[in-house]
């Protein structure tokens, strides 16, 4: 299954300075067609990342404590 617990997991880390107010939101874009356009769309990486049948996504804050998580795909 492509949600299995214990599935590769990959990190993505905030740029230096980023602060991401309660309420607000913001894409992580992916792939060759990718965007960065802060503060509301972030340019992770030109491969491919979010390109599978589906992705969590989870968000830790500075501390490492999960604030926020979503599911696309196959994974919700």
């Amino acid at each position: 299954p492509p949600c299995a617990i214990g599935s590769p997991a990959v990190d993505y880390t905030f740029p230096s300075g980023f602060v991401l107010n309660g309420g607000a939101s913001v894409k992580v874009t992916s792939g060759p067609a990718s965007v960065d356009s802060p503060p509301t769309k972030l340019r992770w990486t030109t491969a491919y990342v979010w390109n599978n049948t589906g992705d969590i996504g989870d968000l830790y804050n500075s501390e490492n404590v999960l604030i926020d998580s979503i599911a696309t795909g196959d994974c919700v």
